[in-house]
């Protein structure tokens, strides 16, 4: 059990913010313990990467289309978080959001979060 877990630049990235990444930060995480994390706002992902990627759409074989599309579906489709739907998901799994502030780094927006594990 942990006293803290920490994770930047992974959930709703790389990784899903969802239902399976607070049911394991709640596993491994001691009662009262502290969940920090960042997750990009949506919208904010800079332009010339969407076009790109769209391009790169065009001209991929088959098997990369196919890896991409699971890609979107696995996890894209949750980037769409805002600071209600986090205080929503943390409450679920047991955990008091403390804080959420957005801050601006590099070419993106990001919610810096605090929450604290409390009960479940």
């Amino acid at each position: 059990m942990f006293d803290c877990v920490v994770s930047v630049g992974v959930l709703a990235e790389h990784a899903p913010l969802n239902d399976g990444a607070f049911k394991e930060i709640g596993r491994i995480l001691k009662h009262g313990g502290l969940f920090l994390f960042t997750a990009q706002k949506t919208g904010t992902i800079p332009k010339p990467e969407v076009k790109a990627a769209q391009l790169l759409w065009l001209v991929s074989p088959k098997f990369l289309k196919e890896k991409h599309e699971f890609g979107v579906k696995t996890f894209h489709t949750r980037l769409d978080h805002s600071t209600r739907t986090i205080r929503e998901l943390a409450k679920l799994h047991g955990f008091n959001v403390q804080k959420i502030e957005t801050k601006s780094l590099t070419k993106s927006d990001f919610y810096f979060v605090c929450a604290k594990r409390e009960f479940k």
